[in-house]
């Protein structure tokens, strides 16, 4: 019986060791991703993952208008922002920035997003403001308060216009299709059903 025991063990402790070296080498792409608020993070994402961002993506771009229509009527009623225009010109659609970047294991995936991430933060440091004495040679700043007003009502509109689409998204017919989909399905020849179709434009 113990004999069984521990075969069984060893079994287990293989088979988990055997699943950990499969996720380490699994393939990987690193994604360059442009925000609602145009600021670019940079995420590590499997192949199932990056094909379920770029779906939702799609999925996003036709409900993109709508949601910020929502946000805009939202925000008229926020007496913290009464009388802040809606920011709509510094409000862009999530979108992939290039193609992304293809790696056979997630660890070279992550060792490319540190060097990313480094080479930032050396241009940061490189920056004349950031240099040492710097201080001393450069004109004081004077306090803008309606510059920081701007940028606090481009990060809240953003918050807005998430939530919106969220709602959207959570609330969109799940066979319907993104922009890019049905342009696809469209040269492929041949119309869509009028059933997708229907649900395309309730989407809308």
């Amino acid at each position: 019986m113990k004999l069984q025991y521990w075969t069984l063990v060893l079994i287990a402790a293989v088979g988990t060791w055997a699943t950990g070296v499969r996720a380490a080498d699994e393939e990987c792409f690193l994604a360059k991703i442009q925000g609602i608020d145009k600021a670019i993070e940079y995420k590590v994402l499997t192949s199932a993952e990056c094909k379920d961002l770029e779906k939702t993506l799609d999925k996003e771009s036709s409900l993109f208008p709508k949601a910020v229509d929502l946000a805009a009527k939202e925000w008229t009623a926020d007496v913290g922002y009464k009388g802040v225009p809606v920011p709509k010109g510094q409000l862009v659609q999530h979108k992939l920035m290039g193609t992304p970047m293809r790696f056979t294991s997630q660890d070279k995936a992550q060792e490319q997003l540190f060097n990313l991430s480094t080479k930032e933060g050396q241009k940061g440091q490189r920056d004349p403001k950031n240099q040492k004495g710097a201080k001393n040679n450069q004109p004081k700043v004077k306090p803008n308060p309606a510059k920081e007003i701007r940028e606090q009502a481009i990060a809240k509109a953003a918050e807005v216009v998430q939530a919106k689409l969220t709602e959207l998204m959570a609330a969109a017919p799940a066979g319907a299709k993104g922009a890019g989909e049905a342009g696809a399905a469209q040269k492929g020849g041949g119309e869509a059903p009028a059933a997708a179709k229907a649900a395309a434009a309730k989407a809308l």
